[in-house]
């Protein structure tokens, strides 16, 4: 009886010590174009829906895909993931790390999440390497016309 209790810890513990592979967010393919998974933005898509929601947002995400950019201001190109509204008036997004041609929410379990609203050109880009919403020109826009919220989410099945 003992050895099956010492079996059953050992057991316990080796299996709660494995590291279960996170869900990655898309892959890059061949030509540089980029694919998603599915499963991830389904719940993605519905956890924005809830944020813009909650924004006082009336919109809702039809579209979500994975970009590469380039910071306004750095020039280093990053990836995001990328979600609009059905009549435009709304983007949301969040950073992204590609390694081993998988892409997965950049540094760490919490990620900033950036909602930007107020006209169809204002969308999400990198400044310095931090979120803005800009409106089209080539700094940051300060115009009451794009108006930014950034939000923390915890992904821990996702990195």
């Amino acid at each position: 009886m003992n050895k099956f209790i010492i079996l059953l810890v050992i057991y316990l513990f080796l299996s709660c010590s494995i590291k279960r592979e996170k869900s990655f967010i898309g892959k890059q393919n061949h030509h540089k174009t980029f694919s998603l998974n599915k499963d991830v933005t389904d719940s993605l898509m519905l956890s924005w829906n809830d944020m813009l929601k909650a924004s006082n947002i009336n919109s809702k995400i039809v579209e979500i895909n994975i970009q590469n950019d380039i910071d306004l201001k750095t020039k280093k190109q990053y990836y995001k993931i990328f979600g609009k509204t059905n009549n435009d008036s709304a983007k949301v997004a969040c950073l992204l790390e590609l390694k081993n041609g998988k892409f997965y929410f950049e540094k760490g379990n919490v990620s900033k999440t950036v909602i930007c609203h107020g006209s169809s050109n204002c969308k999400p880009e990198m400044y310095e390497g931090q979120w803005v919403c800009n409106d089209g020109s080539k700094t940051p826009s300060c115009s009451l016309n794009c108006q930014k919220k950034v939000v923390a989410v915890f992904n821990e099945n996702y990195r």
